[in-house]
């Protein structure tokens, strides 16, 4: 007993006090955030040489909290501006945005994804093409469903063709009829429809890219309401179109997912959170089941993502492997291709010896591939649905008068309204909506992918209004310890390198300005530069350039044309040189899939849009009009976005149609 008072009394005197021991930790804990690590980290970076902010050869932590401020992008591309085409991000992380460094980059097979971001998008417990690590694990999920998604496929494809036509119907209809995301105001005799484009928009690309994944049948109906529907589709809760509206929108609220850097910096405790979280979600699940009589389809259990969203892809990919018609017409849908290669995987037998790719085509499961297409029909809404908000919103500013005028023109030109018969169908009547092709279809969707002013005002789109602004990243790999030479510089393995679209669609050396100009994409002495400049000769150009800034060119632009018309070759290099930097959809074998989709029922709904309306913004208190307003969407994306083009602004455009004597 004495010795244990004994060795007590030493314990009480040499021991630091509670308080005393959290002092020393608060003042630890600093120290060694603020001097020994940045000391390490500059010690151990062979990026010392490369320019940079001086804190980001000290921590990687800097660029993290930029990433929480949601200045990540606009700080690497003030970083260039200031550095030049390479830029030290971290201690181990470099950005590029010269041509050379993304295809040294991106079209090297060897390079890797970093799997803390990107494993972020696997569904199912499932990787799919996007979230794959290596090239060799992305190839043959690709190749399932690549051939669908061609340029050749998606224009010719009957079911393509029909569902967008379809979709755009119930979009006009949506507007003027059943008031699910508008208002009517009439104002003397002109009839104003007050529009929430950013919930329209996202519910048009819904339906548009799970109509083409999963057929007509079994994509969202957002856009219907649920007394449109028919048959078995009645039965089944989770095809009515106010629970898709439900997903949809609940999609798109604030999640710890918008905060993707504290996956990529803190991947174990955001791990831990994502359980917690998916615990609840699976009790209130079960709870919600049990309330409503439903079940659960067995094969997949919500460990990864419980969303409900996803839930209803697993339930309707479930549903097309038990129909033996799948996508419901005589064409054939993403998934039935898909399935066709998990029914292979399960018979062996069907797979040939002298087939290269035996061994993947074993690999396919359920999971796999409704891991695959969750990630098409999510990239599909997210991405589109973005651009068309933005494109629509830029072209009712006031200052977008002239370029919504020229538009419109272009647009009726090409389809007089006199000329009915060779309208489609839901130009003229927004209650169209049958499972046919229209006459004279197939003309307007090859018009529609010729018209240059049209395309011009889609590519400035994507060149400003980037869905994906913010950087791809890639892993230099590990495994040969040689590491890659890009843009001439020497990058050691493990050093993450990357590219990001803001800054390269902001190279005034390739694009002029920063100017939302789509004539900048018109070659000078076309028959389109000469309409635009009222039939003057080319010889004018040199007249000066502030003529031209009053008809619609900016000073800046002027100055380009100006020296740009030395003759067509000119041209033709001017433009060629600005596509090959349009960095929207990525590039290299694992740039974007769906581009083809994207584009065409991008240039379907503008087309329809501008052909039928007049669009302009309205004030808050008319905006108000048209409901309850929740937007948290655009402040709160899920990946790649930390950047608003337009803030503080209602969502909310006035579409006004046009008048037409026919």
């Amino acid at each position: 007993m004495a010795l244990i008072t004994f060795m007590s009394g030493i314990l009480a005197h040499s021991l630091p006090s509670f308080s005393t021991f959290v002092l020393i930790l608060i003042t630890a804990l600093p120290a060694y955030h603020l001097v020994i690590l940045p000391i390490y980290y500059s010690a151990k970076s062979k990026l010392s040489t490369l320019p940079g902010p001086t804190l980001t050869l000290l921590t990687p932590y800097y660029i993290t909290l930029l990433d929480a401020l949601r200045l990540r992008t606009t700080s690497l591309y003030k970083w260039h501006l200031k550095y030049g085409p390479v830029v030290r991000v971290g201690p181990n992380e470099v950005s590029f945005t010269s041509a050379t460094a993304i295809k040294q980059i991106y079209q090297d097979p060897t390079m890797e994804k970093d799997s803390r971001l990107y494993g972020l998008f696997t569904h199912f417990g499932a990787k799919n093409a996007f979230s794959s690590k290596t090239r060799s694990e992305h190839g043959w999920r690709r190749k399932g469903v690549a051939a669908t998604l061609s340029r050749s496929k998606v224009l010719e494809s009957e079911r393509t063709d029909m569902w967008i036509g379809i979709v755009m119907g119930r979009y006009l209809k949506t507007i003027e009829e059943n008031g699910l995301a508008s208002k009517l105001v009439n104002e003397g005799n002109v009839r104003r429809y007050l529009v929430d484009v950013y919930l329209l928009s996202n519910w048009f690309a819904a339906d548009v890219v799970t109509g083409f994944i999963f057929g007509c049948k079994r994509g969202t109906k957002t856009l219907q309401s649920d007394t449109n529907l028919h048959g078995q589709d009645e039965e089944q809760w989770w095809q009515k179109s106010s629970y898709h509206r439900r997903i949809i929108n609940e999609h798109y609220a604030p999640t710890f997912r918008a905060h993707t850097y504290l996956y990529v910096e803190f991947p174990r405790l955001m791990r831990l959170v994502d359980k917690i979280i998916n615990a609840k979600e699976t009790v209130l699940k079960k709870l919600s089941a049990l309330a409503e009589g439903t079940s659960d389809i067995g094969g997949w259990q919500p460990e990864v993502d419980g969303s409900k969203i996803d839930d209803w892809g697993w339930r309707t990919w479930m549903a097309v492997r038990a129909d033996t018609r799948r996508c419901g017409i005589n064409d054939t849908c993403v998934a039935e291709v898909l399935a066709g290669l998990v029914d292979g995987a399960g018979d062996r037998s069907t797979i040939s010896e002298f087939d290269n790719d035996k061994d993947h085509r074993a690999s396919w499961s359920d999971e796999i591939a409704a891991s695959e297409l969750m990630d098409l029909i999510l990239a599909g809404m997210d991405t589109t649905s973005d651009t068309l908000s933005f494109l629509l919103y830029q072209l009712s500013l006031p200052s977008s008068g002239l370029i919504q005028s020229k538009l419109h023109h272009e647009l009726v030109t090409a389809f007089p309204p006199s000329a009915w018969n060779q309208l489609p169908p839901f130009f003229a009547n927004p209650h169209w909506g049958n499972l046919e092709v229209p006459p004279n279809y197939s003309y307007f969707l090859q018009a529609i992918d010729t018209l240059p002013y049209l395309d011009a005002v889609i590519k400035e789109t994507l060149r400003l209004y980037t869905a994906i602004p913010g950087t791809l990243p890639r892993l230099v790999p590990e495994g040969t310890g040689r590491g890659k030479i890009i843009d001439g510089l020497y990058m050691p393995p493990g050093t993450v390198v990357g590219s990001f679209a803001y800054g390269i669609h902001r190279d005034t050396s390739v694009f002029g300005n920063e100017i939302f100009e789509p004539q900048r994409w018109i070659i000078i002495g076309s028959p389109e530069a000469k309409e635009r400049q009222g039939n003057d000769d080319e010889e004018d150009w040199n007249e000066g350039t502030d003529k031209h800034a009053a008809r619609g060119y900016s000073t800046a632009t002027a100055s380009i044309h100006k020296n740009s018309v030395q003759g067509a070759n000119d041209e033709t290099i001017r433009i060629k040189t600005m596509e090959k930097r349009l960095w929207a959809f990525g590039s290299g074998g694992r740039g974007c899939v769906g581009r083809h989709l994207a584009i065409l029922e991008m240039k379907i709904l503008v087309a329809t849009i501008f052909w039928r309306y007049q669009t302009e913004i309205v004030t808050d208190k008319d905006a108000r009009m048209v409901g309850k307003l929740d937007h948290y969407h655009w402040d709160h994306r899920k990946a790649f976005r930390d950047i608003l083009p337009f803030k503080g602004v209602n969502g909310v455009l006035a579409f006004i149609p046009y008048t037409y004597d026919t």
